[in-house]
């Protein structure tokens, strides 16, 4: 998009979105928890009608599982409906707006973004960071597939697609220990997005402009 844009060719950088955690509790079991973590704002972009609807095809497979979906928004009352429509409102919770992303997040055996349209999401990177099995929509942009490499620090699916994603969910469930493979090579974000990685990008940069 960048390149498109620049039309007159003046020095440019493209500058990744930074991890701001600092205190990684990697003391928690990774994958401990029999749960599933969503988060963002409840509109229809962020499509976990999508998710509660993915959920509701693999639930009965596992015992105890929960859906733990973060945040607010206009959507809320519908989602709700719908998890009520699908008899799985006793799997479903709406925690609301939280202050500790990262408690909600460390042990969950999986973190779903199912969203139509994406920039960089720092959702996707901080549940990366924490060491939490990823499932993202390959959205136009591209952040997300620039962020995860498929099969191996985690999941792609169509956007969209439920069933897809009712695969991918089953298949994060089932296989306990490639998720974990996967979550542990996602922590590379905690290196590759480090914000003193980011600023000295920029300041070389900015060197560089100077310089000319």
């Amino acid at each position: 998009i960048l390149e498109r844009y620049n039309l007159k060719n003046k020095p440019s950088i493209v500058l990744k979105n930074p991890v701001y955690i600092n205190d990684y509790p990697d003391e928690v079991d990774m994958c401990s928890k029999m749960k599933i973590v969503c988060a963002g704002r409840l509109d229809k972009n962020k499509n976990f009608i999508g998710v509660i609807r993915a959920f509701s095809l693999i639930e009965s497979n596992y015992e105890n599982i929960i859906l733990e979906i973060y945040g607010d928004g206009p959507e809320l009352k519908n989602l709700k409906n719908e998890a009520e429509k699908l008899n799985i409102e006793n799997q479903v919770y709406f925690l609301g707006v939280t202050n500790n992303i990262v408690e909600a997040l460390v042990g969950a055996r999986c973190f779903v973004l199912f969203s139509n349209q994406e920039g960089y999401p720092n959702i996707l990177l901080e549940a990366m960071a924490v060491g939490v099995p990823v499932i993202a929509s390959d959205c136009p942009v591209g952040a997300c597939s620039e962020l995860i490499k498929e099969g191996e620090t985690g999941l792609l699916v169509s956007v969209g697609s439920v069933n897809e994603l009712a695969n991918k969910i089953d298949y994060i469930l089932s296989n306990l220990e490639r998720s974990k493979i996967m979550a542990e090579k996602a922590r590379y974000v905690r290196t590759a997005n480090h914000k003193s990685i980011i600023c000295r990008s920029f300041r070389d940069f900015l060197e560089v402009i100077v310089g000319n």
